[in-house]
């Protein structure tokens, strides 16, 4: 199973820890920590904007990325969020047992 990390942001930490809470107890991801606040900087509309933002790391397995991104767009403020996947190429190998039986129904991690 490959295991990945998604990146997405939000902009409060209230929106970050129900957003973090529901991938979890879904089983959608194993883990997700919060990063921030952070001061994010990119273009928006043709203007750069500047602004305080959560960086949510979510660890899971590729499968379960569409359901992710849709849970994501489903709960997200922004209009366009940010959710980037990135392949996990080594885990320490105890780790991604822990990771894939928590993503996974019927295995007790």
């Amino acid at each position: 199973m490959n295991a990945i990390l998604i990146l997405t942001t939000v902009a409060d930490s209230s929106e970050a820890d129900r957003l973090a809470r529901s991938l979890v107890e879904s089983r959608l991801a194993a883990c997700v920590n919060r990063i921030g606040p952070m001061r994010s900087t990119y273009r928006w509309n043709g203007a750069t904007e500047v602004a305080q933002e959560y960086l949510l790391l979510i660890k899971t397995l590729a499968e379960h990325y569409p359901a992710i991104e849709r849970h994501i767009r489903d709960h997200h403020a922004y209009s366009t969020p940010e959710i980037i996947s990135l392949t996990l190429r080594d885990l320490e190998p105890n780790y991604r047992r822990w990771l894939e039986s928590s993503v996974s129904p019927g295995i007790v991690p």
